[in-house]
């Protein structure tokens, strides 16, 4: 009972008192709930008006807040429904991937995965390994959450590439590109031009530039707008990856990104 009460406390000790006011402002915002004075905010939390004030200014802000200037009360900000379609996104590209990257997987005895951008990384969103063992195969852990350099693979090379000017130059202006292997683009200029090339093309290849050893093919994968919001890949042991082997990789993972993207309303 003791240990528990340490763990719990040592748990607490992590809390930031100002984030968790915060959280706490935004969870009191509900269906027939929509708009709250500062005043009737102090009082459900129980908490002084004065020590809330900032961080309702700090909230709004950031837009997860808004102000009615009439009423003077706030309301739950427009952020909300942006951070929402990314997280509705993430689900549906997921559920509808999944049964596609297994049967290709299976299909061709390597690991296909689905990942989405976040800034300078990939963030794998579905994995699906062979369970053949007719297939030896070098494999990347990449379970669910875990991230990985785009810049050096082919699934993240796919979403840069279908970024808008912009926003990869932003990007890229402040970025280190780390070398993880002697095959890495490390120079932002030489990366641009081979972007240009995989959307040229529609596909990208990691020819040992994330993994040694490894070779990857991605595609993009598009919604009902025809906007990029995901990429797949097909990941497999240099060894195994002839150029007649590598043409039906990139073949196969194409025609697969072409059915996920039509099950998502995507006219292609």
């Amino acid at each position: 009972m003791e240990k528990e009460n340490k763990s719990n406390q040592k748990k607490g000790d992590y809390l930031i008192n100002s984030v968790a006011k915060a959280l706490s402002i935004l969870d009191l915002f509900d269906f027939g709930k929509e708009e709250f004075s500062v005043s009737e905010i102090a009082k459900r939390l129980n908490l002084n008006r004065s020590s809330i004030y900032p961080i309702l200014c700090t909230i709004q802000k950031f837009g997860y807040l808004q102000k009615n200037e009439l009423t003077k009360k706030y309301r739950l900000g427009f952020k909300f429904i942006e951070k929402a379609e990314i997280v509705i996104a993430q689900l549906e590209v997921a559920k509808i991937a999944e049964p596609y990257l297994y049967e290709l997987s299976h299909l061709l005895g390597e690991s296909t995965y689905l990942a989405m951008l976040d800034k300078m990384d990939v963030v794998y969103i579905v994995c699906k390994n062979p369970t053949s063992q007719s297939y030896p195969h070098l494999m990347v852990n990449s379970p669910t959450g875990t991230r990985a350099p785009a810049h050096c693979t082919a699934l993240g090379k796919v979403l840069f590439a279908y970024l808008e000017e912009e926003k990869l130059e932003a990007l890229l202006k402040k970025a280190v590109l780390k070398r993880m292997t002697k095959n890495t683009i490390t120079d932002p200029e030489l990366l641009k031009k081979h972007l240009a090339e995989v959307h040229q093309q529609g596909f990208a290849v990691d020819n040992e530039e994330f993994v040694k050893g490894g070779v990857c093919v991605a595609a993009p994968v598009k919604n009902h707008n025809a906007e990029v919001i995901a990429a797949i890949s097909i990941f497999a042991p240099k060894i195994r990856v002839s150029s007649i082997r590598l043409k039906e990789l990139v073949e196969k993972i194409k025609d697969t990104a072409s059915k996920i993207s039509r099950d998502l309303g995507a006219d292609r």
